[in-house]
């Protein structure tokens, strides 16, 4: 990501976050700390990903951002509801992660664009409090191809890493859609394979 890119990044979501949100003006410098990494992410995982927090009124959610991968099939086709006040009920899984502070799993195999769908619902911390969450819209068909078992550890992982480096977190290289992953653990045995990497 270009430095005008990731610029024009986080203008959108901080103004977002202004018009539409409860985020304080720390918080919201938290959330532009790891905009530029959403991408990677979701390029890494083969996801579609959202971003949530909580609106000014009361019991609805706001979408601050919304990845699509590269390189591999979306679920979406714009980003047209950036920006867009949801309800909880609309929203239960984002409701309940924001509530009780741990990842929570959608419903599985509810389908989106004909595909077979699950939501994995991650918090983002700013020290002790909530201020997001991380909803990966996952293409259940692409996922349990790509090794989908370790495919919740690699997500865990990678959101963990956002959590823990709070203020120092180095940005993640941007990923072109020709680039394929090939993760390993220490006695290297396969744990993930991308997208691109499997082709």
């Amino acid at each position: 990501m270009s430095i005008n890119e990731k610029n024009k990044a986080q203008l959108k979501v901080r103004e977002i976050c202004l018009a539409s949100s409860s985020l304080s003006e720390e918080e919201i410098g938290r959330l532009e700390s790891i905009t530029d990494n959403f991408q990677f992410i979701c390029d890494l995982l083969a996801t579609d990903l959202m971003v949530y927090a909580e609106a000014k009124k009361e019991d609805h959610y706001v979408l601050l951002d919304l990845k699509r991968p590269h390189g591999h099939p979306t679920l979406f086709l714009e980003n047209s509801d950036v920006g867009k006040i949801v309800s909880s009920k609309s929203e239960p899984f984002v409701k309940k992660t924001v509530g009780g502070g741990k990842k929570s799993l959608g419903v599985y195999g509810v389908m989106i664009s004909g595909r077979p769908t699950q939501q994995v619902i991650y918090p983002i911390y700013h020290y002790e409090k909530i201020i997001a969450a991380i909803c990966f819209e996952k293409d259940l068909y692409l996922t349990e191809s790509l090794l989908g078992k370790n495919w919740n550890k690699v997500a865990d992982d990678l959101v963990g890493a956002l959590n823990q480096k709070r203020h120092r977190l180095k940005h993640w290289p941007k990923l072109s859609g020709q680039e394929g992953f090939i993760l390993t653990d220490t006695q290297d045995q396969l744990i993930y394979v991308s997208y691109m990497a499997q082709n």
